[in-house]
């Protein structure tokens, strides 16, 4: 009994669904949460910022790169209109890598 005890703490302590997680996290939240009247859209497009820190020096090493800017993505796309976007956050072992994405919807 005291095993499977420990077993739960640890998948929660490990991983994530509506918190952080200290090995894994793998969320989507909005980007924006004013909703009032916001259309759907029929497309979408997608931009990712990677990150990678380096955690044993101590000098706080951060390399930080995006895949796209969000005019050429939305051209890409054929977006004249932006509705929403979502967030989506990937992140493992205590924030050392950590990926955002940012899904934007709209026609």
């Amino acid at each position: 009994m005291v095993s499977k005890s420990i077993l739960i703490l640890l998948l929660i302590f490990c991983s994530s669904c509506s918190i952080d997680g200290r090995l894994y996290t793998n969320k989507v939240v909005p980007f924006s949460e004013d909703f009032n009247k916001t259309k759907i859209g029929s497309k979408k497009f997608i931009i990712d910022d990677f990150k990678i820190k380096e955690p044993i020096s101590g000098f706080n090493v951060t390399v930080e790169w995006m895949t796209s800017n969000l005019k050429e993505s939305a051209t890409k796309a054929g977006l004249k209109n932006i509705y929403y976007a979502d967030l989506r956050v990937f992140s493992a072992l205590l924030g050392i890598y950590s990926k955002k994405t940012l899904i934007v919807y709209g026609d």
